[in-house]
């Protein structure tokens, strides 16, 4: 005997092409309706009765027009000023992933089949990582990544008076002469030692970049153009090292002993 599949709505036979199973929202809108009913993933539900309960089903609830007003709105934070860059911390996550996938087993994508296990695999392997590798980041530098995060917070608060006297002056639509570095005599500009560009950067990450950054630049065919707009202000293109067909225009500000400000076009 064939069996009747009736739709738990309407109790009409409800066809093969016409029925149709329970969702969620289909389950709220029948107790709703129908609080004797007690809908299961067994019952059916015809066509038309499920059009009807989600054109009937409660809408999401929206904000009012005075959002003020709105009991349950929550001023959202200040956007005025951008976070500091990404990149400032990136060499922190990018470092753990890193020793993460000196084991073979990580170091490529893992089928479906294995995702129950992954974060056993992952804890098994930070375990082995702090107890036999030295740590990413030693105990003697805690004080100094403080006062960096310190100098970053500071500096992010601080408007770019480079960046304001460039957009207000129009520097980056006038026309401009660029000639090579080579033929360009930039007098009176800073020679800065490792600590002080590691103060400049506030770390590490942007300076193990440049060796390879520079190699590309002076190996290559890339030319790095310049033009000096006074004696303590110069500007250079500079090839991104993402994209080889675009070019970024940067200004520095100098003095004898030290580089005063830098306002760079790419945004990171």
């Amino acid at each position: 005997m064939v069996k009747a599949y009736k739709c738990i709505c309407c109790n009409k036979r409800a066809k093969p092409k016409d029925r149709r199973p329970l969702t969620d929202t289909v389950k709220n809108y029948l107790r709703r309706v129908l609080p004797a009913v007690d809908p299961t993933d067994s019952d059916v539900i015809c066509f038309q009765c499920r059009v009807k309960s989600y054109k009937n089903a409660p809408k999401p609830r929206q904000c009012s027009d005075n959002i003020s007003n709105d009991p349950d709105y929550q001023p959202q934070p200040s956007t005025s000023r951008q976070p500091f860059s990404p990149l400032s911390i990136r060499w922190v996550v990018e470092s753990a992933n890193a020793r993460i996938k000196r084991f073979k087993y990580l170091d490529h994508v893992m089928p479906n089949s294995q995702l129950p296990f992954i974060g056993d695999f992952v804890r098994i392997v930070c375990a082995i990582s702090n107890k036999y590798f030295p740590p990413l980041s030693s105990p003697d530098q805690v004080e100094q990544d403080e006062l960096i995060a310190k100098k970053m917070l500071q500096q992010n608060e601080k408007e770019n008076e480079l960046k304001m006297l460039v957009e207000e002056k129009g520097l980056a639509r006038k026309k401009t002469i660029w000639r090579p570095i080579e033929d360009c005599e930039v007098q009176g500009f800073p020679r800065l030692s490792d600590e002080q560009l590691s103060e400049l950067t506030l770390g590490v990450y942007q300076l193990r970049l440049s060796s390879s950054y520079m190699q590309e630049h002076t190996t290559g065919n890339c030319d790095i153009k310049v033009h000096v707009h006074e004696q303590s202000l110069i500007s250079a293109k500079l090839q991104s090292r993402h994209t080889s067909s675009r070019r970024y225009m940067l200004w520095i500000r100098h003095s004898e002993d030290m580089v005063e400000s830098w306002y760079c076009q790419c945004k990171t």
